[in-house]
């Protein structure tokens, strides 16, 4: 689903992968949204000797993580390097434009995702070596290995950037934190810092946009629809119009955990419009809704059509829980059971509703809790609860204290409402974006693109040359 894309003089780039609709938890790497330049000129390498638990000595077991690199812009010893961290997805051969840094590229592909796995399944007693610290070192040896390895320049000076969007917006921040030694800086594009368990926020924000951009006719639509839809619901003729108006991979069920999944899926086609929201998305689902001849579930049945494009809409959660109960690292689902492992362990963030938005209230708490209970309960445990608190009290949630990080959010994004959205200190300047949506800043510049956004890609280009300069002193 990743599209081809136009390269840009600024810096940076993501690399995300499209994701299974119904278990990202909205996550980050949705990827048909995001605009990132690639570049044919990348190497795609292994380093072979990276360290299974950077945090037991006496265990030294080793495996290969894919990374990749590209030299075209670097032309002397000692040039920047700017590190494209990884997030929930597998990596790819994409490149972080420095033509005017002058920089060389390195992208790592984070730990249990992509081809860059490092036991022989992901059972639960092997998932307990991912987590976002294993990956923060991974990303400080795979940078020795890179300055022993690369011998056409010398990068052992050099001062290396980290740059991210979302989680691995947020591994960018904590790399500078927890390895500022290593790192002159970093751009922490949309990272939700702050772990949270409940997130009933997302859809807030997303309420909000919609109301902005589409009006509270928009509002008013999506509750009929939402109210047609469980009223539906409670008969067999009901469920059996449902998963023909919306093209159910399984029959519509009344159970509970079934039935939050049947609403999560409906929920879909609007957040994520406005999550990567780009001018006109917002309008143009509302007007779809708003100026539909048809009743108001069927005017949202036509919207999720056009946002599946001919993919079946998810409904039942047994199934689902099965795809990710898959341990073998070549299942198509390796992604969607690594990332719902972090979430239930270290960061929670689950979207759930409230009275305030107009999607569905049975998306609840208890439908996450359950989730992470099914996919990861050992014996004896009557529950899965992330370590939130360990988390932030980690990390530094939303006041993290540092230095030379940025931290870019955009309006629009819901996932803004767990970032840094005021300075922390003057050498931790927030950039939030005028009518942004998620990891704006570093999509392709475009000639649509507010006057406000190019801006603040221009001060974030300037903040990294003084880093630069910074390190070199």
């Amino acid at each position: 689903m990743n599209k081809a894309l136009i390269i840009f003089c600024l810096f940076i780039t993501l690399a995300f992968v499209s994701c299974a609709h119904h278990v990202d938890f909205r996550s980050h790497y949705r990827q048909e949204a995001a605009d990132v330049p690639t570049n044919d000129n990348a190497q795609q390498l292994w380093f072979d000797e990276q360290i299974l638990d950077h945090f037991d000595p006496l265990n030294f077991t080793t495996w290969s993580q894919q990374y990749f690199i590209n030299d075209e812009f670097c032309t002397s010893d000692n040039c920047p390097v700017i590190v494209n961290i990884g997030g929930e997805g597998p990596e790819k051969i994409t490149s972080i434009t420095a033509q005017e840094l002058g920089a060389f590229l390195v992208s790592v592909e984070h730990r249990f995702y992509g081809e860059s796995v490092p036991t022989n399944d992901t059972s639960f007693d092997n998932l307990q070596y991912l987590s976002s610290q294993q990956a923060l070192a991974d990303l400080a040896t795979i940078k020795q290995h890179v300055i022993d390895t690369y011998t056409t320049y010398d990068l052992s000076q050099s001062a290396w950037i980290t740059v991210g969007g979302s989680y691995s917006g947020c591994l960018s921040a904590w790399a500078r934190l927890k390895y500022p030694h290593l790192y002159a800086g970093a751009i922490a594009s949309s990272g939700p810092v702050r772990a949270w368990f409940n997130f009933p926020e997302y859809f807030e924000v997303v309420t909000d946009s919609l109301r902005t951009y589409g009006g509270d006719q928009c509002i008013t639509r999506i509750q009929a629809a939402t109210t047609l839809a469980e009223q539906y619901i409670q008969t067999e003729n009901g469920r059996s119009s449902l998963a023909e108006m919306f093209n159910t991979c399984s029959d519509v069920s009344n159970e509970t955990n079934d039935r939050a999944t049947f609403f999560d899926s409906l929920s879909d086609p609007l957040a994520g419009t406005v999550q990567y929201a780009k001018e006109g998305d917002i309008e143009h689902a509302c007007d779809v809704l708003i100026n539909s001849d048809t009743d108001p579930l069927q005017a949202l049945a036509n919207l999720m059509d056009e946002f599946q494009a001919g993919e079946c809409v998810e409904s039942n959660y047994s199934n689902m829980i099965a795809e990710m109960l898959e341990t073998d690292p070549a299942s198509e689902f390796l992604a969607d059971r690594s990332w719902t492992y972090q979430t239930c362990f270290e960061f929670g963030f689950y979207q759930t509703t409230t009275d305030y938005d107009p999607f569905s209230q049975y998306i609840d708490i208890d439908y996450f809790k359950s989730m992470c209970y099914d996919l990861f309960a050992q014996s004896g445990e009557t529950e899965v609860i992330p370590d939130t608190t360990f988390t932030n009290f980690y990390y530094g949630s939303d006041r993290p204290h540092g230095t030379n990080i940025i931290f870019p959010n955009g309006t629009v994004d819901p996932w803004h409402a767990l970032g840094v959205t005021d300075d922390v200190s003057p050498e931790e300047p927030h950039f939030m974006i005028p009518d942004g949506s998620h990891c704006s800043d570093l999509y392709a510049e475009a000639d649509t693109d507010p006057v406000a956004l190019s801006q603040i890609r221009f001060e974030e280009t300037n903040l990294m040359k003084s880093w630069i300069k910074q390190w070199r002193n």
